[in-house]
């Protein structure tokens, strides 16, 4: 029997991994489908207050074993669907064969197919698995596991905050040093090299800083290096409008060859490193051609200023 009805919700779909949605990592709301008095309960509770403390957790009451016990679940997880929670976390305790039964029964599974809101099977122990863990978007070894897959460890939103406020501060930083940065090189050579893309790329803060100084110091020259003509032509629609952007403000624009190969723009590369004081590189780790300018910039003594 238990077979049968595996083979028919498998022909039906509800099983395909292509259909399975993604769970949030960060819920406002988290809905619980199990018995108000189940220990797995407060486990889900107690695991997501420490990791979490600021996620809703609201309970969706269930008989989980027992003649009645599908029609209760499917009609909680109907209601916990409709209720605007970000995950559903459907769980029971560790059991028998026989006490798990009722989470193999078809309406459950289809229960759980049906849930437009992402579902964590969470039933029983490890080695125990159901039709609505086939069924759900992802399962979970016990009813603990589910509650930390839920929910993001605030230690680690911490974590990432403080490095965003840190990428934050360097960039303030940059902002101002940028332009002081430019200044200078304009002051020693009169004229600016500019490539877009690769390691003497300038980000866009560097090219408003660029231009905006082209307008203070209007005897500047400022000549953009590219590859070849049709270097640009796949090239995202941003990235060209940006590239049209800066060739609109430029004085000249050379050309390494008439059409394109890998060759050229090691060229462009080397060209821009040749007539230039400093390499402008906005890479953390930058590889390939990009570290091979890189390089080639330091062999030559340029100065490296990195935006990243």
């Amino acid at each position: 029997q238990l077979e049968q009805t595996k083979k028919k919700l498998e022909k039906m779909g509800v099983f395909d991994v292509n259909k399975k949605k993604k769970i949030p990592l960060v819920p406002k709301k988290i809905a619980v489908v199990t018995s108000l008095t189940a220990a797995a309960l407060q486990d889900i509770i107690h695991i997501a207050e420490r990791r979490y403390p600021v996620c809703n957790i609201e309970v969706y009451p269930a008989q989980v074993q027992g003649t009645a016990a599908a029609q209760t679940i499917c009609k909680a997880l109907s209601a916990a669907d409709k209720s605007g929670a970000d995950t559903i976390i459907l769980a029971r305790g560790g059991g028998s064969s026989e006490d798990l039964m009722v989470f193999n029964d078809e309406a459950v599974a289809l229960a759980v197919y049906a849930c437009n809101t992402p579902v964590i099977s969470a039933v029983g122990h490890e080695t125990d698995t159901t039709l609505a863990d086939y069924a759900a978007d992802m399962r979970a070894p016990t009813p603990s596991a589910a509650a930390e897959i839920a929910t993001p460890d605030k230690a680690d939103i911490l974590n990432a905050v403080r490095l965003l406020r840190q990428k934050l501060d360097k960039a303030m930083e940059l902002k101002l040093k940028l332009p002081k940065i430019i200044e200078k090189l304009i002051t020693e050579k009169g004229v600016i090299y500019f490539g877009v893309g690769g390691a003497l790329g300038f980000d866009m803060l560097a090219e408003k800083a660029v231009l905006k100084l082209k307008k203070k110091y209007p005897f500047i020259k400022l000549i953009l290096v590219l590859p070849c003509k049709n270097h640009n032509k796949n090239w995202k629609i941003a990235d060209k409008l940006e590239l049209n952007f800066i060739a609109k403000q430029a004085d000249k624009i050379s050309y390494i060859s008439e059409n394109y190969t890998p060759y050229c723009i090691t060229l462009r590369n080397r060209r821009l490193v040749n007539n230039s004081k400093y390499c402008i590189c906005y890479l953390n780790k930058p590889t390939g051609g990009t570290a091979y300018t890189v390089n080639y910039a330091q062999e030559n003594g340029l100065e490296i200023i990195n935006l990243a």
